[in-house]
């Protein structure tokens, strides 16, 4: 460990990212990470860098290791709602600033920082009851205007019973509403991947090539194991020709 270097790295940390190079930063906070690992604030600093070039992952995790350094730290809170303000995770990101507001309630930035998480959780929750409203209602008046169609354009409508005609806009309702459900499934899933950890080729890489070695182990061990009976019967060939030419010479 040592402080005094990992000072002098964060501060080219700083200094890159307030000329707008985040990627570089990182290096240098990582550097002063494996000089003094103990320091949260290097930690919230390589969280923000990640951050900044869409690493949510790695910043969420980077945010969490500040908080549990120093769980009576507000900027470590701050920071985790940052992330997750960032992945539309808004309830999340909500108790992330709550956590950082309780503990220093006269900072004004964590406290707008929580306003506009809370505006955003509530207009989250409103689209989640408007828009299948919207979406079955636009799927009802389609279905309206094809029946309309049917029942005015045509020589002979092909949706004579009432009840056909209702069946028909109910189905067509229910599309609305599929879709409109889809739409959020879609949306949930994107905001859930973008916290998932990154997959790792280079582990893959490795098991594969240990995969392979073992294989190959095996198949030279099963061949030597082939060859040995058959070098016993050379052997015992050649042992037993060596007897009878002598038994011959002697004769």
């Amino acid at each position: 460990m040592n402080k005094e270097k990992a000072e002098e790295s964060r501060e080219r940390g700083n200094a890159c990212m307030k000329k707008g190079s985040p990627t570089e930063a990182f290096f240098y906070y990582t550097e002063a990470i494996k000089w003094n690992p103990t320091d949260p604030r290097l930690y919230s600093n390589r969280s923000l860098s990640f951050l900044q070039i869409d690493q949510h992952y790695h910043a969420l995790e980077d945010a969490k290791k500040a908080i549990k350094l120093n769980p009576n730290w507000p900027k470590g809170h701050f920071r985790k709602g940052e992330v997750e303000m960032s992945t539309g995770h808004y309830q999340e990101a909500v108790c992330s600033y709550q956590a950082a507001v309780s503990l220093d309630d006269k900072d004004p930035k964590l406290k707008e920082a929580l306003e506009k998480a809370k505006e955003e959780y509530r207009k989250l929750k409103s689209a989640e009851f408007r828009i299948p409203v919207i979406g079955t209602t636009i799927g009802f008046m389609v279905g309206v205007l094809i029946v309309l169609a049917d029942h005015y354009l045509t020589a002979k409508p092909s949706l004579q019973p009432l009840a056909l005609k209702l069946i028909f806009l109910v189905i067509f309702a229910l599309m609305g509403f599929g879709a409109s459900w889809t739409y959020f499934f879609i949306q949930n899933t994107y905001r859930e991947a973008l916290l998932q950890p990154p997959t790792d080729f280079s582990d893959k890489k490795d098991d594969k090539k240990a995969t392979d070695d073992k294989k190959a182990k095996d198949a030279k061990s099963t061949e030597g194991s082939r060859k040995t009976p058959q070098r016993k019967e050379n052997d015992g060939k050649t042992s037993t020709e060596t007897r009878q030419r002598r038994k011959k010479e002697k004769t």
